[in-house]
């Protein structure tokens, strides 16, 4: 039932992100969580995953309680943000029960990626169809339509709002790339390049480069024979660069308008941490904030690390930004999964300009990598390498 409950939510929470097709993520959430407090099996639990979610939770509530004690009368976006970060309880969810959501994390975004390049299909082939689709995208809040030109080169993308999770389904069938052998490499090749393709066709920057980027950096984390990987590897770099040198070059461009704004966004944040009470305590979780840069107030912009230290300061956002870390620390460690850390590193880097980490869909996938890389559930409730066990069951039973 758990394992049905989770998969729809994952279903819900990557194709419909701002919940208004089915309107179904916070009840099946809810539902998810129940199962804490119903499971009848001894709830053995990593007391550091408790402790990570406890934080995780603590210092937004801390932030609203200060907001509202310095400018409690301003509109704000508190709550809203907050039910973002709830998303980290799925970690305790998914441990205390031991489901594993590897494959239904892969196969739901693979299934994304094909809603992706058929969507475009449409397009190209029916474009009549495109006011429809775009009107669509926008009302629900789950893709935009449009295209993107650098210099001479035009191209027409389908930008679906979790498309960054994508490189999910890349670190894992590289993986199983170099792990298998016949008939089944060809198919994991397969399920590889639909993954890059849709990326690509999303469009952005961020997409296309990370899209590029992710399987040059994991077949060299793999390979044997690491210098000759790289001196193949930096010449079509040289000649690809040379062959697109003015493309890459308007991408780049301080005056393209998505650029010139994310840097304006920058004079901004330094007037606002020229204020030491702002630097150490953050103007609160959800705050809103005129940015010229937008020629608006807004309660999240595209730059989601500053925006950690926008709401919590250096004293919350340190803890925040070194929880959110704490996965990365784990590529050393010899438990199979390279390819999740990997993953979600790109996944970091991609956040440093966008602002999907903070949302139910990034909490979503925290949970996930915690789960399989830091964290971990023993099937024989034992105490194993991810540190000491609680029994939470003693605990419900007085």
């Amino acid at each position: 039932m758990l394992r049905l409950i989770l998969t729809s939510l994952i279903f819900v929470c990557v194709f419909d992100p701002a919940d208004k097709i089915i309107g179904l993520k916070l009840p099946l959430f809810l539902f998810s969580v129940l199962f804490i407090f119903t499971s009848i099996k001894r709830r053995l639990l990593d007391k550091n995953a408790v402790l990570y979610v406890i934080l995780m939770l603590a210092i937004p509530i801390f932030s609203m309680f200060y907001y509202y004690l310095f400018d409690g009368r301003s509109e704000n976006e508190a709550l809203a943000v907050f039910k973002s970060y709830l998303f980290i309880v799925l970690l305790i969810v998914i441990l205390i029960n031991k489901v594993d959501l590897s494959s239904i994390f892969f196969k739901t975004l693979t299934l994304l990626s094909i809603v992706i390049i058929i969507i475009f299909s449409v397009t190209q082939i029916i474009p009549i169809s495109i006011p429809f689709l775009a009107r669509y995208g926008i009302l629900n809040g789950n893709y935009i339509l449009g295209t993107r030109t650098y210099g001479s080169f035009s191209y027409f993308f389908v930008f679906y709002t979790t498309s960054p999770m994508l490189v999910f389904p890349i670190a894992y069938f590289v993986y199983k790339i170099r792990n298998s052998i016949g008939k089944m490499k060809v198919k994991y090749y397969i399920l590889l390049i639909i993954n890059i393709v849709a990326m690509f066709l999303c469009g952005t920057r961020n997409n296309i480069l990370i899209a590029i980027a992710l399987p040059v950096i994991m077949f060299f984390f793999y390979s044997k024979r690491k210098s000759l990987y790289l001196f193949v590897f930096l010449t079509l770099i040289v000649i690809f660069v040379q062959i697109n040198f003015d493309v890459i070059l308007q991408m780049f461009n301080t005056e393209d308008i998505s650029n010139n704004q994310k840097l304006s966004y920058l004079a901004d944040y330094i007037d606002l941490f020229s204020d030491i009470r702002i630097l150490l305590f953050g103007q609160g979780i959800g705050a809103y904030h005129y940015f010229f840069g937008f020629g608006a107030s807004v309660s999240q912009t595209e730059l989601s690390f500053l925006e950690i230290l926008r709401n919590f300061g250096l004293v919350g956002g340190s803890v925040i930004l070194g929880l959110l870390l704490i996965p990365i620390l784990h590529l050393g460690v010899p438990n199979g999964k390279h390819y999740i850390t990997l993953a979600y590193t790109a996944y970091l880097v991609m956040s440093f300009t966008n602002p999907f980490l903070i949302s139910s869909s990034g909490m979503l996938v925290l949970s996930f990598v915690l789960s399989t890389t830091t964290f971990c559930f023993n099937k024989h409730q034992k105490l194993n390498k991810c540190g000491k066990l609680i029994d939470l069951s003693q605990g419900l039973a007085h």
